[in-house]
């Protein structure tokens, strides 16, 4: 749904896609009714799906300019570059947007900043939701640590180019030498991996999932159930 352009115009950001074009029960080809024809969802659930449908279409849209846009050509040669599953006049309109002066600009900042991220999740398309239960399931059950999680999803086996994973990597495997014999380090507020990363502010590596923090499982009121 998210690569056909009589769902989800590509050219198009998701966030100016109409309401209506999403969720309206009015509208035969909404997406949600789309969706219910296949699966039975919940209303809790809409949501999600349309935030998952906007993540696809974004996906999309990056993997077309990889693969298509060569902004060295041409403007008629990029135009004859399209993908056979987009629309001719979509496609055009997508160019004339890359080729804007504004939106170069930002494509190159966002290079940048990308080039400087001190940390990379090593796990591409799975979750840590999926890592966890994987991990779980070779340890007889045994709920994995935060700091065996982060271990896992940014290196490969300790193993990693990104000098701020390497060294918390570093200083979790410090404080695991101090952990008394028959213990075990249990997830929480005051883990191994807190100690290193802190609590809350360190969105990259929740390891629980799109906006669950420590706090939320382990606080003094906590919002979700920790898992077990």
């Amino acid at each position: 749904m998210a690569r056909r352009s009589i769902y989800c115009p590509v050219y198009r950001r998701w966030s100016k896609l109409s309401s209506d074009k999403k969720k309206h029960v009015a509208k035969r080809k909404s997406l949600l009714n789309i969706v219910n024809l296949k699966f039975d969802v919940p209303d809790i659930a809409e949501g999600w799906i349309l935030r998952s449908l906007g993540r696809k279409v974004k996906n999309w849209r990056a993997r077309l300019k990889k693969q298509y846009y060569d902004p060295t050509l041409s403007l008629q040669e990029q135009y004859n570059s399209r993908c056979s599953q987009v629309q001719e006049d979509h496609w055009q309109k997508l160019v004339r947007y890359w080729n804007r002066r504004r939106n170069k600009q930002v494509s190159e900042k966002n290079k940048s900043n990308r080039a400087k991220k001190k940390l990379m999740q090593l796990t591409r398309k799975k979750g840590y939701t999926r890592v966890r239960e994987e991990m779980k399931a070779n340890n007889n059950g045994q709920e994995p640590s935060r700091f065996v999680m982060f271990e896992k999803c940014f290196s490969n086996n300790g193993n990693t180019n990104f000098l701020e994973a390497k060294d918390a990597i570093r200083e979790m495997n410090e404080l695991k030498k101090n952990i008394p014999p028959g213990t075990s380090d249990e997830p929480g507020l005051d883990d191994i991996f807190s100690k290193v990363k802190g609590n809350d502010k360190y969105r990259n590596a929740d390891l629980y999932g799109l906006g669950v923090r420590a706090t939320d499982l382990w606080g003094i009121t906590p919002s979700r159930i920790a898992y077990t």
